[in-house]
């Protein structure tokens, strides 16, 4: 049995079965509700995300968005209080609408990204981020050197030291994660065919709407969703 602890996210999923729930799973290959490899779709998304343990591949993670980076649990034992307390902050929350998701190229890889005013957007992150804190435990120094690796700025390095990870706040950018690296001589090809695929989900606004806790019990295995949380605010 693995000695590792588990760790917990507070991500944005869509609901099981959605247009953009399908769409996500099959363009990684994972399905986090399930904890099962799906068939990619379409196929040629298998040559830049079938492999599962590089530190930032999509399959890694399941189909999210982050709100509160992957975290071990202050309490060991915590994993009830925290799915309690995500259920209380659900239900006091109230969902923020975006105009859409478009496919955006991050000079690495592929995700979506909104469109429109994301001021509330970036609001709720931060919110979720102090609201969730307390069940972080302490980075390691091990965890906080790999994170100043990436030659993190002087305010990321203070986000980092206060709420152990640096992307929050004004650093905040939402995006859901398609695809692992991609050489940029592929990068004509796996868009198109990404825009295929992304005709499946309909053109409409998107509601955040959710805190949907992620759990990984150890640091080779995916992660999986344990509950979803809708915004009854």
């Amino acid at each position: 049995m693995s000695s590792e602890k588990p760790r917990y996210a507070v991500y944005f999923a869509p609901e099981a079965g959605s247009a953009l729930s399908r769409f996500g799973t099959g363009i990684i290959g994972y399905d986090a509700w399930t904890g099962q490899d799906v068939p990619f779709d379409p196929p040629v998304l298998a040559e830049v995300n079938a492999t599962l343990n590089a530190d930032w591949h999509p399959r890694r993670y399941g189909f999210h968005a982050t709100l509160k980076a992957p975290v071990t649990l202050a309490d060991p034992d915590g994993e009830g209080a925290l799915l309690d307390f995500a259920a209380r902050y659900a239900a006091g929350a109230r969902a923020v609408r975006l105009d859409g998701l478009a496919l955006e190229w991050l000079g690495t890889n592929f995700a979506l990204r909104p469109e429109g005013d994301v001021a509330a957007l970036n609001a709720l992150a931060f919110e979720i981020v102090r609201a969730f804190d307390p069940f972080r435990a302490p980075l390691t120094e091990a965890e906080r050197a790999r994170r100043l690796a990436g030659k993190l700025t002087p305010r990321q390095i203070e986000n980092l030291d206060r709420w152990g990870y640096h992307y929050v706040d004004e650093d905040f950018w939402f995006h859901m994660t398609l695809t692992g690296p991609i050489a940029p001589e592929r990068q004509p090809e796996i868009a198109a065919a990404l825009e295929r695929a992304y005709r499946s989900v309909p053109s409409r606004p998107v509601m955040i709407d959710n805190v949907t806790i992620f759990r990984q019990d150890s640091r080779s295995v995916p992660f999986r969703i344990l509950q979803r949380f809708p915004f009854t605010g």
